[in-house]
């Protein structure tokens, strides 16, 4: 809510738009387990085993599929965005 990156790069950018991720999800009832997609826009995609490593740091069990392309001017001046789908029955 402060529209501010979280200090640190890549990994806590990543970790912070995960956290934001799960709480949205929880905060209506839902779990990281409900996300069937993950589309990834990296700033450089030389940061992209880096950032599969904090992806499985929130995600247990079959990954969701994800995909990930570089992208230039992200917002804010990020290095990651991330865009997820989840399936509710």
């Amino acid at each position: 809510g402060t529209l501010q990156l979280a200090p640190g790069g890549l990994p806590a950018e990543a970790r912070q738009a995960l956290h934001n991720i799960r709480a949205a999800l929880e905060a209506h009832g839902y779990s990281l387990a409900h996300v069937v997609k993950c589309t990834v826009m990296l700033a450089d995609m030389a940061d992209w085993p880096a950032f599969n490593a904090i992806y499985r740091e929130f995600f247990t069990g079959a990954l969701p599929a994800r995909s990930a392309f570089g992208a230039t001017g992200l917002a804010l001046g990020a290095r990651v965005e991330i865009e997820c789908i989840a399936r509710i029955e």
